[in-house]
């Protein structure tokens, strides 16, 4: 998919439901990184 498929509404309207789901995550910044950021580290609040 190219970066700017998901800007142009007339080819994302027909998309399934299932498919805007997944491709539906953060914009991809100039890098064209395939995945989420994984935020490694865990906190816990008592």
């Amino acid at each position: 998919m190219k970066e700017t498929t998901g800007l142009d509404r007339s080819k994302t309207k027909s998309w399934h439901p299932a498919t805007q789901a997944v491709r539906g995550g953060t914009w991809r910044s100039e890098h064209g990184e395939t995945s989420e950021a994984l935020f490694l580290t865990s906190g816990y609040t008592y």
